[in-house]
């Protein structure tokens, strides 16, 4: 089961606001979610962002992958620090066709690769 932490939509026409949920990724948007980690006001000003930090470092800690605005606004409260966001992010990239010259950018990815003892990426 592919589990992720997503936003789900509620409230009014024109007035929305957002769960931040743990849900099957194969569940519909606002379907039967299995925890709910706190909300999203994107109508105030600035935008209200209250999340249960320990509930998400928990959920984050058993391999749940947040979305793309989900991590921005996990970043935001605290509960994901920006190492971990970029050792995602270069998980992702595929380092074997897109090599990095010798310099500034190979060094901050041994740097990374030693501190959160990432070794699934290659450095050229």
């Amino acid at each position: 089961m592919a589990v992720k932490m997503r936003l789900t939509r509620m409230g009014d026409k024109k007035s929305p606001f957002y769960r931040v949920v743990v849900i099957d990724s194969r569940k519909a948007r606002s379907g039967e979610y299995i925890d709910k980690i706190g909300y999203v006001d994107p109508l105030k000003t600035p935008a209200e962002i209250n999340i249960d930090v320990e509930k998400a470092k928990s959920w984050l800690a058993k391999g749940v992958q947040p979305t793309e605005t989900v991590k921005s606004y996990l970043v935001k409260v605290g509960a994901m620090d920006i190492a971990n966001l970029l050792a995602i992010f270069i998980r992702k990239v595929n380092l074997i066709s897109s090599c990095f010259t010798v310099g500034a950018n190979s060094i901050l990815l041994i740097e990374i690769q030693r501190k959160n003892h990432i070794t699934d990426f290659m450095v050229c």
